[in-house]
Protein backbone atom coordinates (compact mmCIF):
# COMPACT_ATOMS: atom_id res chain seq x y z
CA UNK A 1 0.00 0.00 0.00
CA UNK A 2 1.31 3.46 -0.84
CA UNK A 3 0.60 6.72 0.92
CA UNK A 4 -2.54 8.43 -0.30
CA UNK A 5 -2.30 12.01 -1.55
CA UNK A 6 -4.49 13.08 1.37
CA UNK A 7 -2.00 11.72 3.91
CA UNK A 8 -0.05 14.32 5.90
CA UNK A 9 3.07 12.22 5.12
CA UNK A 10 2.53 12.28 1.33
CA UNK A 11 5.12 14.04 -0.80
CA UNK A 12 8.48 15.39 0.29
CA UNK A 13 7.70 15.23 4.02
CA UNK A 14 10.45 12.79 5.11
CA UNK A 15 8.16 10.65 7.29
CA UNK A 16 9.62 8.17 9.75
CA UNK A 17 10.89 4.82 8.54
CA UNK A 18 8.23 2.13 8.44
CA UNK A 19 5.23 4.45 8.30
CA UNK A 20 2.17 2.59 7.00
CA UNK A 21 2.12 3.05 3.24
CA UNK A 22 5.64 4.49 3.26
CA UNK A 23 8.50 3.58 0.96
CA UNK A 24 11.44 2.89 3.30
CA UNK A 25 12.01 0.61 6.27
CA UNK A 26 14.81 -1.70 7.40
CA UNK A 27 14.80 -3.83 4.23
CA UNK A 28 15.11 -0.89 1.84
CA UNK A 29 17.74 0.87 3.95
CA UNK A 30 19.70 -2.39 4.17
CA UNK A 31 19.59 -2.75 0.36
CA UNK A 32 20.81 0.83 -0.04
CA UNK A 33 23.70 0.37 2.39
CA UNK A 34 24.62 -2.94 0.77
CA UNK A 35 24.74 -1.25 -2.65
CA UNK A 36 27.08 1.40 -1.22
CA UNK A 37 29.28 -1.35 0.21
CA UNK A 38 29.36 -3.21 -3.12
CA UNK A 39 30.57 -0.16 -5.02
CA UNK A 40 33.29 0.48 -2.44
CA UNK A 41 31.81 3.64 -0.95
CA UNK A 42 32.88 2.79 2.61
CA UNK A 43 36.49 2.18 1.57
CA UNK A 44 36.97 5.54 -0.18
CA UNK A 45 39.41 8.06 1.24
CA UNK A 46 37.49 11.06 2.51
CA UNK A 47 38.36 14.16 4.56
CA UNK A 48 36.20 12.89 7.43
CA UNK A 49 37.15 9.95 9.64
CA UNK A 50 34.62 7.75 7.79
CA UNK A 51 32.48 8.17 4.66
CA UNK A 52 29.25 10.00 5.48
CA UNK A 53 25.77 8.66 4.90
CA UNK A 54 22.83 10.76 6.01
CA UNK A 55 19.08 10.65 5.84
CA UNK A 56 16.27 12.88 6.98
CA UNK A 57 13.16 12.01 8.97
CA UNK A 58 10.69 14.51 10.37
CA UNK A 59 7.88 13.98 12.84
CA UNK A 60 4.40 14.46 11.50
CA UNK A 61 1.95 16.61 13.47
CA UNK A 62 1.30 14.91 16.79
CA UNK A 63 4.37 12.65 16.65
CA UNK A 64 7.10 12.83 19.26
CA UNK A 65 10.39 14.06 17.75
CA UNK A 66 12.27 11.98 20.33
CA UNK A 67 10.42 8.79 19.36
CA UNK A 68 10.87 9.44 15.63
CA UNK A 69 14.61 9.94 16.17
CA UNK A 70 14.91 6.85 18.37
CA UNK A 71 13.05 4.82 15.75
CA UNK A 72 15.33 6.11 12.96
CA UNK A 73 18.39 5.10 14.98
CA UNK A 74 16.93 1.63 15.56
CA UNK A 75 16.19 1.17 11.85
CA UNK A 76 19.73 2.26 10.93
CA UNK A 77 21.23 -0.07 13.55
CA UNK A 78 19.08 -2.98 12.31
CA UNK A 79 20.00 -2.30 8.69
CA UNK A 80 23.72 -2.05 9.50
CA UNK A 81 23.70 -5.25 11.51
CA UNK A 82 23.01 -7.27 8.37
CA UNK A 83 25.21 -5.41 5.85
Amino acid sequence: MRLEKESPAYGDKHPRFGIKGGEVDVKELREFLEALRQVGYFEKRVPTSLPVVSFEVRPLPGESPELVMASAKRVLKDALSIV
